[in-house]
């Protein structure tokens, strides 16, 4: 079957429409202020507006009433990392079955780079090795064991939109890893496609994909 070399990836599962998500985060913010929420149509600059003063003046606890969620696809390193943000809740692929019958997946560790011959006979001898323990009778739990850091896992994740710029606060910082800074380059790029509002401030901290 070998083994296929994939991008990371990194997609907003069902987004809601953002006018959805600020009229509830806006009429969370009219209880905290005393006043009645309003179930009147505002105008969609009015909650953009209100959004980035949230924002600017630091006051998130309102953007606890929403959440996204994003599936991802990233290798064993960036899963254990993100998976250390325990106000996220995740739902992780498998290895209890052989979800892998079109073979071992693995993560190419930066942008276009598929050409070091090392790693890329690395990666097809440990896939090799994993489909022979399967044959051998292990279960793939056991056989997955013997594959390298670069495997490539798909997960689900979820969190508050205050909890998802905490996140890419940490993990688009100089200090994360080039892997995580690459897939989080994606994943801003989707929040700010969609809540602009919510994220437009994260716009002086992007980067090109390739700056790993």
């Amino acid at each position: 079957m070998g083994v296929t070399i994939v991008e990371p990836s990194f997609e907003l599962y069902k987004p809601k429409p953002s006018q959805e998500v600020y009229k509830s985060i806006m009429d969370a913010d009219d209880i905290c202020q005393g006043r009645e929420p309003d179930n009147e149509q505002r105008y969609a600059w009015a909650m953009e507006k209100l959004m980035k003063e949230l924002v600017q003046r630091g006051d998130e606890s309102c953007l606890e009433h929403e959440s996204a969620s994003a599936v991802i696809v990233c290798d064993q390193w960036v899963a254990r990392d993100l998976l250390a943000h325990r106000r996220a809740s995740f739902s992780v692929e498998s290895l209890k079955d052989d979800v892998r019958a079109g073979g071992v997946k693995v993560v190419c560790p930066k942008k276009g780079w598929t050409g070091n011959s090392l790693w890329r006979k690395a990666a097809s001898e440990a896939g090799d090795f994993y489909e022979w323990m399967l044959k051998m009778g292990s279960k793939p739990e056991t056989a997955c064991s013997a594959l390298p850091m670069s495997f490539a896992v798909t997960m689900r994740m979820t969190a508050s939109m205050r909890a998802w710029r905490d996140i890419m606060r940490q993990r688009t910082s100089n200090e994360a890893k080039p892997q995580m800074r690459r897939l989080m380059a994606k994943g801003l790029r989707e929040l700010m496609q969609n809540y602009s509002a919510l994220f437009d401030d994260f716009r002086a901290v992007q980067w090109e994909e390739s700056d790993d």
